[in-house]
């Protein structure tokens, strides 16, 4: 199942980072109450512990220190010359710009209607990572402000 080889890939990749990983791998079905719990010995990630920031940047390691807050991820992303657009895709980071500090997600899965899901720290008060709303609409979500997609570089 493509949900449980993306699980895997992650895994592998988490590992290979000198992340430590706690979990199970799960079905595509109990991917929404899945939750990953990092602690993390890699120094590379200059992020807030917690913060949304850090999250991605724990799983996208191509992520820049230097990005600042989520809200302005994609625009630095864009000159740093990484390709930013619209569409969902695995790998990807989906940035919302709200006006404020915005918010950021790694995407693991996307859905032939569009729907996501994605890791994200510091959502609803959670301060670790995880998949905490299953399948969602991202242009019609929760989190607030324009929807864009930094795209890691091959």
């Amino acid at each position: 199942m493509k949900m449980t080889k993306t699980l895997a890939t992650m895994t592998l990749a988490l590992s290979s980072m000198g992340l430590l990983w706690s979990g199970q791998m799960a079905s595509a079905d109990e991917y929404s109450d899945y939750s990953y719990s990092y602690t993390s010995s890699d120094s590379s990630n200059l992020y807030p512990v917690g913060q949304c920031t850090w999250g991605v940047k724990s799983v996208a390691t191509w992520a820049s220190n230097s990005w600042g807050n989520g809200g302005d991820w994609a625009a630095n992303a864009a000159a740093d010359g990484y390709s930013v657009g619209t569409t969902p895709v695995v790998g990807s980071i989906i940035c919302w710009t709200d006006g404020g500090y915005g918010h950021v997600a790694y995407v693991t899965d996307v859905s032939a209607d569009g729907q996501i899901q994605v890791l994200e720290s510091n959502y609803a008060g959670n301060m670790t990572l995880a998949n905490y709303r299953g399948w969602f609409d991202p242009n019609n979500s929760v989190t607030a402000g324009t929807v864009s997609y930094i795209y890691p570089n091959s």
